[in-house]
């Protein structure tokens, strides 16, 4: 297995997967449960300056197919394309990217790293892709701050964060689709000096 940066010449459809499959309500809620619309839309994503950007992505690779994603945005990372295009594909799209873009650069400060997405796919689940990803990732930003959410009842994650120094500071409502039932989540930091 092989874990490095993700490259302009990757398959941005298979990271487009991981990323809809990191969380079960955002993203099939966002796409009205159409992951095919999901790897499109998110294929567009991922090469614009956005931060779903593929700069901002570490990937976990068996036999040349992506089976593991880190989506991590720094603070420093300029988002400069004003996403006007993407109105046109979908004005629900633009509005949920730019709504969950702002509530994002709100969350933190300039030193840290908001992880995104963390995910493998469900066949490569428990043979360490997650956390072989996660030692990659932290040594690629060391001596920095890192924040993420993660749903409260995702023992395993949870467990994998706290291996790697993350320590919880809140638990909070978090986004499950408007007129859905609301779900929990713990608000998770890992400071660089925790290890």
């Amino acid at each position: 297995m092989e874990i490095r940066k993700l490259s302009i010449k990757d398959d941005f459809e298979q990271v487009g997967e991981l990323i809809y499959l990191t969380d079960p309500y955002i993203y099939p809620y966002w796409f009205q449960d159409n992951i095919d619309e999901a790897k499109k839309m998110f294929n567009i994503l991922i090469r614009k300056n956005t931060i779903f950007n593929y700069k901002n992505c570490i990937v976990a690779i068996e036999n040349k197919k992506i089976i593991g994603l880190i989506l991590g945005v720094a603070k420093e990372n300029k988002i400069t394309d004003k996403l006007e295009s993407l109105k046109k594909i979908s004005f629900n799209y633009r509005y949920v990217i730019e709504k969950y873009i702002s509530k994002i650069y709100k969350l933190y400060k300039k030193d840290t790293i908001y992880i995104m997405c963390v995910c493998v796919l469900p066949e490569f689940r428990n043979h360490k892709v997650a956390s072989k990803m996660m030692d990659f990732f932290v040594k690629e930003f060391k001596n920095r701050e890192f924040l993420l959410e993660v749903l409260a009842d995702n023992t395993f994650a949870k467990k994998l964060y706290k291996n790697f120094g993350f320590v919880k500071i809140k638990r909070t409502l978090g986004f499950s689709g408007y007129g859905f039932p609301k779900v929990m989540v713990d608000v998770m930091t890992r400071r660089y000096n925790n290890l």
